[in-house]
């Protein structure tokens, strides 16, 4: 069976990191994140940015000052990882009374 992600090389990367591999500041990373053109993913509250969007983002942006049309590509979603046992969520639990 085949791996569906081979990971070769670093996976995540910093905000500068990510700044880096794209020829840009870290500022302009942040500013690219809260424009939703760079979508982070957060470990245990670090921001990291996928290998796969950054590739992602230079390609779309390269087409698009070249005029050219992209296939759609499914990138994989960011994982939300699931709450631990005896943490409270955000959510009110609601008791049912006799009425």
């Amino acid at each position: 069976m085949t791996d569906p992600l081979p990971i070769s090389g670093q996976l995540l990367f910093t905000k500068g990191g990510a700044g880096e591999k794209l020829g840009v500041s870290r500022a302009t990373v942040d500013r690219l994140i809260a424009a939703g053109a760079l979508r982070p993913v957060h470990i245990l509250g670090a921001v990291r940015i996928p290998e796969w969007e950054i590739e992602r983002y230079a390609r779309e942006t390269w087409a698009a000052e070249n005029g050219v049309v992209l296939e759609p590509k499914t990138t994989p979603a960011p994982a939300k990882l699931a709450p631990r046992a005896g943490v409270m969520s955000n959510t009110r639990q609601v008791r049912r009374g006799s009425s």
